[in-house]
């Protein structure tokens, strides 16, 4: 059997909310927020620029993960049906990757009125080099 060629990479996750109520509207069961699209396809097309691709969960699906979280800020839990992305980073672009998406997290966050906006990366290999 022949050894497999297998390539060192970084994957990116990144999860957002796809559906939400800020801060104290969430409360109160006042205004739900859906992620904008434009704000995905902005990120979609910067990963893409500067890491070759980037894959998306089903956005016509429903919600693939729900999140309950506690603010800080508040004494309510709040919840979240989240979307996530996936990317793919070649280990040598590890820190620029990094600082990347930490930008990108900032950007998030400000935009869906999120105290977080989860995105977690770890070390693996796949079969094959590819980007």
């Amino acid at each position: 059997m022949p050894d497999a060629q297998m390539a060192d990479y970084l994957r990116f996750e990144i999860y957002v909310p796809r559906i939400y109520a800020a801060g104290a509207e969430a409360e109160s069961g006042g205004t739900v927020y859906s992620l904008d699209p434009e704000l995905i396809q902005t990120f979609i097309d910067d990963t893409v620029a500067h890491f070759g691709g980037v894959m998306q969960a089903n956005p016509y699906a429903p919600t693939p993960y729900k999140g309950w979280w506690h603010s800080s800020r508040e004494d309510k839990i709040m919840v979240d049906s989240l979307t996530y992305l996936l990317i793919l980073v070649r280990i040598d672009q590890a820190e620029t990757a990094i600082d990347f998406f930490t930008a990108w997290k900032s950007r998030l966050e400000a935009a869906t009125h999120q105290d977080v906006i989860l995105v977690t990366y770890y070390p693996v290999q796949v079969l094959g080099g590819f980007l």
